[in-house]
């Protein structure tokens, strides 16, 4: 790379400037996941209600032609009572979970070591000073997370959070086939048991005229079920409805989302939300009717999803729920990460200190509870 620059753009305005840029960008990556799209950025910093002027699009060219984007958003963190400022890329994870962390990056550029480029240019732009920047759902094989591997960047912390689940069989008789022997009869029992209800029919939704009364199907399920009952629905937070309808008025344009509704008797008794990219399909929401457990309606849309696009030779890998329940399918995975960059300051040095040492910070405020005892 011979000349870089960096240029900043801030909140809807800014992101708007470069929506031609970042079209340009994602299209030439290997893998497009729907976080690396402008619609699902766009989705999110719509729903922010007046505060998205703390979001950043730091825009990297190279010789003047635009090769990677950075969405990053500030906000505060507290390690051990301790306030910090830190950067993050957008927490998608509050709505999503198929929120990841990752940068947008022509693939061209995917081996080179741009890590101390973005601590430069976030060190530059960013006007009030930052300590660490946090990399909340960094997936095993995405860009970040191949800059962090080969980086010479020193104060990094890289701890593996959990595994995200896919199934990228060919067919679903594939899929089926790896169940095991109780999974596979569970399966055939609970489909049975469901068709002799009569009357039941997988409804798609995947236009304007329809879609949005499908979503309203399943937020009143969700609202009907132990989420209702909790107060935690879709349907009771303005900021989540916001972010789910954005999602859906800006995939349509690109034939990037659908709903499915489980219908039995003239009855809606589950529905899903799903979301696409290219050849990548994701579950985004999964509701049912609680009244009809013994039917197993969640498992059975789930069971019909995955028969309809492991059939479809069009898609690569279907993302799932990464929900405990999704294991007993035996979907392939890789590792999740979360990744805290340290600014090489005084107070960044002590959250990395801080962050290190958690287990003997925390066994040392254990014995000295015990000690004023």
């Amino acid at each position: 790379m011979k000349s870089i620059s960096v240029k900043l753009f801030r909140g809807k305005e800014g992101l708007r400037e470069i929506e031609e840029e970042w079209g340009n960008i994602a299209a030439k990556r290997n893998e497009k996941h729907i976080f690396h799209l402008y619609q699902w950025h766009k989705s999110y910093i719509d729903s922010l209600e007046g505060k998205d002027n703390n979001v950043y699009y730091f825009l990297f060219y190279n010789n003047e032609i635009p090769f990677a984007i950075l969405p990053i958003e500030k906000s505060i963190r507290r390690v051990f009572g301790i306030k910090f400022n830190i950067l993050q890329i957008p927490p998608f994870f509050e709505f999503s979970d198929s929120d990841a962390s990752d940068l947008i990056i022509d693939k061209e550029f995917i081996n080179r070591d741009i890590v101390h480029l973005i601590v430069q240019a976030l060190k530059k732009h960013i006007p009030s000073k930052w300590n660490f920047i946090i990399l909340q759902n960094v997936y095993e094989n995405s860009s970040i997370n191949q800059f962090i591997n080969n980086t010479s960047y020193p104060n990094i912390i890289k701890r593996k959070q959990s595994e995200h689940y896919y199934f990228d069989e060919k067919s679903y008789s594939h899929i089926f086939d790896k169940f095991s022997k109780n999974q596979r009869k569970s399966i055939k029992r609970v489909r049975k048991k469901l068709f002799d209800m009569g009357n039941v029919e997988f409804l798609t939704f995947n236009n304007e005229s329809d879609i949005h009364w499908a979503f309203e199907k399943i937020l009143e399920l969700e609202k009907s079920g132990w989420k209702g009952k909790r107060g935690s629905p879709v349907s009771a937070n303005a900021k989540y409805m916001k972010f789910y309808k954005n999602l859906i008025n800006n995939f349509l344009p690109i034939h990037g989302v659908e709903v499915y509704l489980l219908s039995a008797q003239k009855k809606i008794i589950a529905g899903s939300l799903n979301l696409k990219s290219d050849d990548y399909v994701y579950g985004q929401k999964i509701a049912y009717d609680q009244n009809y457990g013994k039917f197993a309606p969640g498992i059975s849309i789930a069971d019909e999803i995955l028969r309809k696009y492991s059939n479809d030779n069009s898609i690569k890998a279907i993302h799932v729920y990464d929900a405990k329940w999704m294991q007993k399918w035996i979907p392939s995975s890789f590792d999740v990460y979360n990744i805290t960059i340290f600014r090489d300051s005084l107070i960044g040095r002590l959250g990395l200190f801080l962050l290190k040492n958690n287990s003997v910070i925390g066994l040392f405020n254990k014995i000295n509870r015990i000690i004023k005892k």
